[in-house]
């Protein structure tokens, strides 16, 4: 079911008349290029650039081919860390300044899902102020692809039944007191109400739908049956994006901010939140580029995010993870270092320090290429650096499992056979699909690029000595010996190392060999802000913080993910409105 009838012009639509006006004036002007050092690896421009541009460069980023590159900007709205930029325009100058002293209502730390309680506040005629560490608003949300909401309006319309007081008690039963009820009933009965709110807006409206609706009740493609209720899909995808329901989402409220005049400090990071002698929230520093900020304010919701590219804290919270090679991904941004933590430590707050970690999405390859992950599958067969197998490659690996493995690297390891079968394979299955990850003909353009790499994220050789060498390995033979007995299983149909199915079993025997790195990668987590059910932060000496609020990854507990309640991006957002319904409520006292 569509959401609303505007008509609006889709942002996955590649505009032919403006790609050929670009096409006219190439000439004159330089191609585009890509800053390695702030591409994230989204992989977003890569699909969109309708040329075909733009291609993996190695160390986890991309390049753009100036041959093909017309300058057209297709690519630019879908990259939100400046990557992308035009050699023709110089880069902003930097302007020292002395201490500069703003006032307002509510300051928002963390320009992410937290904006949506920016927007609120300032549709309540109060004065906002969000400081945002990276170079625009947005965070990890910006490239997110999932959102769910339970009991809106549009979703009930698809004949969606509202089960929202089973679904509490379902998720009340299955987390065991260990969350607080009435923060899990919040959760659950505000999902809604955000969407309906946000639908209200322009940008938003004719941009959403139900997918997976049926006429009853829905659940989506990640799982989770109760909990993960009413997937909501994006309009207008292509094959293959990487960005959807979360660049909507943020496009949307960036435009809301710029309407209702929500002051934006970008490249501004927090470094403290002041208290008075009362111990309430009075101010939040800062610095920019240029110099110190101080930003008077009578509330402070903290949604800084979590700290998945913080290797210091990875190895603090999440010492079993240390020594990984994390891989690069939109799921961890450079602006993800875990300040939020230190911010409410310093402001009072209660952390708990069991609640800290860091999720990661398992063993994926690097760069996170569609093409290389079709390479990846159950049929393959998977090593370690130490070159020997370690699970079944047919099951989910654990991240107990990734954990043991050295640096968490991993090869999937394939020959010609297996690798022209596998792209048969991909082709058909996902012929005249739309979806993030499938595989098409084109990205089988990739290979030379890939192979080429310096970091190697693809190798191919003509014996499997050869391949051992690449791959790094001190000694070969064992490599050797793992393919020989692993190929002693594909002939006689039975797995006796890891029990894998004998349907997935394929010998690898036809050169070339191939090998695709795997790494792990980021998927958010939590820095153990405690909260209670109004998202007020907890102070450490009991209470609250007055005036500090928290929501997102900063926060504990969470209704993400990991414990299959609301889904990490609609936990966000939804936290974050919930907070804005205290935050204007505590206001309220202060008038």
């Amino acid at each position: 079911m569509m959401l609303g009838s505007a008509a609006v012009a889709s942002p996955w639509v590649l505009n032919s008349a403006v790609t050929a006006a670009a096409e006219s004036t190439a000439d004159s002007k330089p191609a585009f290029k890509i800053i390695a050092e702030r591409c994230i690896n989204c992989v977003a421009c890569v699909v969109f650039c309708p040329q075909k541009a733009i291609r993996y460069s190695g160390d986890q980023a991309y390049r753009i081919d100036p041959d093909k590159c017309v300058r057209c900007g297709t690519c630019k709205p879908y990259c939100n860390h400046h990557a992308i930029v035009d050699p023709s325009q110089p880069e902003p100058e930097v302007k020292l300044h002395a201490l500069k002293t703003l006032d307002c209502d509510v300051c928002v730390v963390g320009g992410g899902p937290g904006t949506v309680a920016a927007v609120r506040a300032a549709q309540a005629g109060k004065k906002v102020i969000i400081v945002e560490k990276g170079p625009e608003l947005g965070g990890c949300a910006f490239y997110a692809m999932g959102l769910f909401t339970r009991g809106s309006k549009a979703h009930l319309a698809t004949g969606a039944r509202d089960n929202r007081e089973e679904a509490v008690k379902e998720i009340v039963a299955r987390t065991k007191g260990t969350i607080d009820p009435e923060l899990i009933r919040k959760g659950v009965f505000t999902t809604g109400p955000f969407f309906d709110w946000l639908t209200e807006f322009k940008e938003a409206q004719g941009r959403f739908n139900f997918p997976f609706a049926s006429g009853a009740s829905s659940s989506g493609p990640m799982g989770g049956g109760m909990a993960l209720e009413g997937p909501v899909g994006v309009i207008g995808s292509i094959a293959g994006q990487r960005v959807g329901s979360g660049w909507v989402v943020m496009t949307t409220l960036k435009a809301a901010c710029k309407k209702l005049g929500v002051t934006v400090l970008t490249g501004t990071r927090a470094t403290e939140i002041g208290t008075n002698s009362k111990g309430a929230v009075s101010y939040v520093m800062a610095e920019d580029a240029g110099g110190q900020v101080r930003v008077n304010c009578k509330a402070c919701l903290l949604s800084t995010g979590a700290f998945q590219s913080s290797m210091e804290m990875i190895r603090e919270y999440a010492p079993l993870f240390g020594d990984m090679r994390i891989g690069h991904n939109a799921h961890g941004l450079p602006e993800n270092t875990g300040d939020g933590m230190a911010l409410a430590r310093k402001a009072g707050a209660l952390i708990d320090r069991d609640a800290a970690r860091f999720d990661c999405l398992g063993q994926i390859p690097s760069p996170m290429s569609a093409f290389l992950d079709a390479h990846c599958k159950s049929d393959e067969m998977k090593i370690s650096l130490q070159g020997k197998r370690f699970a079944n490659e047919s099951g989910m690996i654990s991240e107990a499992v990734i954990q043991s493995l050295p640096q968490g690297v991993t090869y999937s390891i394939s020959d010609q056979t297996l690798w022209d079968a596998r792209n048969k394979a991909e082709l058909e299955r996902d012929k005249g699909k739309i979806d993030p990850y499938v595989f098409t003909a084109e990205m089988m353009d990739e290979l030379d690029d890939l192979l080429q790499a310096p970091d190697q994220p693809l190798m191919r050789a003509d014996t499997l000595e050869d391949l051992a060498n690449q791959m790094g390995f001190a000694d070969p033979r064992i490599f050797v010996a793992t393919v020989k007995r692993y190929n002693q299983f594909c002939e006689n149909g039975e797995d006796k190392d890891f029990s894998k199915p004998s349907d997935h079993l394929h010998a690898i025997k036809t050169p070339p060999f191939y090998a695709v790195r795997n790494m792990v990668h980021p998927h958010g987590g939590s820095c153990g802000v405690a909260i209670n059910a109004k998202m007020e932060v907890k102070a450490a000496k009991g209470g609250v913080v007055p005036g500090l609020y928290g929501s997102g990854d900063v926060v504990t507990p969470t209704l993400g993910t990991r414990i299959n309640i609301l889904h990490d991006l609609t936990w966000a957002l939804t936290g974050a409105y919930m907070a804005s319904d205290s935050i204007l409520e505590h206001l309220k006292t202060k008038a």
